[in-house]
């Protein structure tokens, strides 16, 4: 479970970099590239959602552990 959560802090943090990162590219001029950054932060978003799921799977299944 530890590494699900690990997992899932990285995926958000990655998402929101690339949010913050397209917001600059796109002020500058480079819509495109910025569309780009935003479809790969949604597909961490996505990754980090699935392993929510899983981790409420694994908390039902034990949840003393």
């Amino acid at each position: 479970m530890d590494l699900t959560i690990e997992g899932i802090i990285k995926d958000e943090g990655y998402a929101r970099e690339l949010a913050e990162a397209a917001y600059w590219t796109e002020q500058d001029g480079h819509r495109a590239i910025a569309e780009d950054m935003r479809h790969v932060g949604r597909q961490y978003r996505i990754r980090g959602m699935k392993k929510r799921a899983r981790l409420a799977l694994l908390q039902r299944a034990y949840p003393d552990g």
